[in-house]
């Protein structure tokens, strides 16, 4: 989007971080209530810094409310319930780097703080516009931003009987981050007169916006983007290789090697069941190959398989018969990119039978 100077128009969407300004000088719109909690529609950019703040007691406290049991996930990292802070922090800096993420501990913070992200900004924008109905001030809030411009709106409502505000640009306006000029924003601001401004942002700068109307000022910020790896570069799968071995899975067994139609692994303990295995990182998945207790059950099976952002996507359904013969499994490779965990789910065909597993392998293009 390319932005001219300073000009007035409706915005349409939502996104992003605000600040508002009363005469009492209290925020009751709490923007940490709106924070996008959905791991599944983080933005890259929000899940990098994200993970990046978490410290130690973030960290336990995540832990805690998750109630522990089978386990847990903090932005679709996979963990046990009795794993380590250590053990969050190495998978961490794993799926970081496969980001490309470069940010400071306080960058990220800082980020995670002043941004919005997901369906929490329409909410809280929503929050506002209630405020601007009851209260009296200044109110300020972006409606809408991408890499290279914001949409800004802003609300006057004094006290009634309260006249036209002289606004000194040159006192009364600043501008961070931005290459818009000032020059036409109004020199008179009358009651209850509320514009909306689009207005430049500045490449890989904080952009901070300050306004002062008849003695009451507000502002809104934005942290600066993390820089991540371009993904769009397309991938090759010219070899593959086996990445689940000592992979933590939904038991130990089916990833520690040890393969054979009488190896112990994990069993369904009914006739429906789910394995997983979650890969160290992200992984173009080729193939799973399967190998079955025993004689194995028959019945209806599908793989899922979740990206590094917790999202599902089925790869496929297939369906398997008695025998104690590995079952090699080929996915959809334009649907499996980007793996970060497999899933299977099983059904026996007569409604008894458990499923038994002694291993499942997983190989990725490289």
């Amino acid at each position: 989007m390319k932005v001219s100077p300073l000009c007035f128009l409706l915005a349409v969407s939502f996104l992003a971080m605000s600040v508002v300004r009363t005469y009492s000088q209290v925020l009751v719109c709490d923007a940490e209530a709106f924070k996008n909690r959905d791991e599944t529609q983080m933005s890259r950019e929000y899940r990098a810094a994200y993970l990046r703040a978490i410290n130690r007691e973030k960290f336990e406290q995540l832990k805690s409310s998750s109630g522990g049991g089978g386990g847990f996930s903090i932005a679709g990292i996979s963990l046990s319930g009795n794993a380590s802070y250590e053990e969050f922090d190495q998978k961490r800096e794993q799926e970081l780097s496969l980001e490309g993420s470069q940010q400071s501990v306080d960058e990220a913070v800082h980020y995670v703080r002043n941004s919005f992200d997901g369906p929490g900004a329409q909410a809280y924008n929503a929050c506002i516009a209630g405020l601007v109905a009851q209260q009296r001030g200044l109110f300020m809030w972006l409606l809408d931003t991408t890499d290279d411009g914001v949409t800004v709106k802003i609300h006057w409502r004094p006290t009634p009987g309260t006249v036209d505000a002289r606004i000194n640009v040159a006192t009364d306006v600043q501008l961070i981050g931005s290459s818009s000029s000032l020059r036409n924003f109004p020199s008179r601001w009358p009651p209850d007169k509320e514009y909306r401004l689009i207005l430049s942002r500045s490449k890989d700068q904080e952009f901070r916006f300050v306004v002062n109307i008849g003695g009451t000022s507000a502002s809104v910020f934005l942290s600066r983007r993390p820089k991540l790896k371009d993904r769009s570069v397309e991938r090759r799968c010219d070899s593959q290789v086996l990445a689940s071995r000592g992979a933590t899975a939904s038991h130990e067994r089916l990833t520690n090697g040890i393969v054979g139609p009488n190896s112990l692994g994990q069993n369904s303990g009914h006739h429906v069941g789910m394995f997983w295995v979650e890969l160290p990182q992200p992984e173009w998945v080729y193939y799973v190959v399967l190998h079955p207790f025993r004689d194995g059950t028959a019945g209806s099976n599908t793989i899922v398989g979740y990206d590094s952002r917790g999202n599902p996507t089925t790869l496929t359904k297939f369906e398997t018969s008695k025998g104690s013969a590995p079952i090699p499994i080929y996915l959809d490779i334009n649907r499996s990119k980007d793996i970060k965990k497999i899933e299977i789910n099983t059904k026996s065909s007569n409604g008894r039978d458990w499923w038994a597993f002694t291993e499942i392998e997983v190989f990725v293009c490289r």
